[in-house]
């Protein structure tokens, strides 16, 4: 990155070896590992790239086993704050915080480009804007932790720990949207799953797809 005054009349710039700033610099490669990162039909090279540059000493998606997790390398308090903030923008929003466990009750939209519903980044940045109407929560967070479908295993038993009913009541499909997004662990090693609002597995794909782009929305 170099930086030339608006009314500069020289045309032979040199490019110097380092940017000359370096929070514009380091900006421009999150916003790079977030487009690489989000990229779920990439290459293992792509995948790779992503967790090696920007923030991914701190957030990096990795898997644990079939299911991908976002692990942060954060403190706690922090890591709750910056994943709220999160989940409320870039095709996400908010609808309800739970504590112990740390859960976050939210809808997902997935954009189309090409229908400019969402604006991108340029679009962002020179002030174009639409807002589309938000969704609604079909249900409470305490109706929907209270109509879980767990499996009966290690992971869902410590991740939903005191969330309620492990196998409750099953809500209307028919109104069942939504999904939760988990924390669980302590300070620098936090982990960030995505499942249905039934608590249950999503599609591989489709969840490395979300956490990617929540990734990118922490960085």
């Amino acid at each position: 990155h170099l930086s030339v005054p608006l009314n500069s009349a020289n045309t032979n710039v040199k490019w110097p070896s380092t940017s000359t700033d370096a929070d514009r610099e380091a900006w421009m490669v999150d916003e790079l590992a977030g487009v690489i990162a989000s990229d779920t039909s990439g290459s293992q090279a792509a995948s790779l790239l992503a967790q090696t540059i920007g923030l991914s000493d701190k957030v990096v998606l990795k898997a644990d086993g079939d299911e991908p997790v976002l692990h942060l390398s954060i403190d706690y308090s922090r890591a709750t704050a910056t994943v709220a903030q999160a989940l409320d923008k870039e095709g996400f929003t908010f609808w309800e915080q739970h504590k112990k466990p740390d859960l976050f009750f939210v809808h997902y939209t997935d954009v189309d480009p090409a229908t400019e519903e969402e604006p991108g980044f340029f679009s962002r940045l020179f002030g174009g804007s639409k807002t589309p109407e938000e969704p609604v929560a079909p249900y409470t967070i305490a109706e929907i932790l209270a109509n879980l479908q767990l499996r009966d295993n290690t992971v869902d038993t410590k991740i939903f720990s005191g969330a309620g009913s492990a196998s409750g009541g099953t809500l209307p499909k028919s109104k069942m949207t939504g999904y939760l997004v988990v924390m669980s662990g302590q300070d620098q090693n936090i982990e960030v799953r995505i499942r249905d609002s039934s608590g249950r597995l999503l599609d591989k794909a489709f969840a490395k797809k979300l956490l990617s782009i929540i990734r990118h929305n922490l960085i």
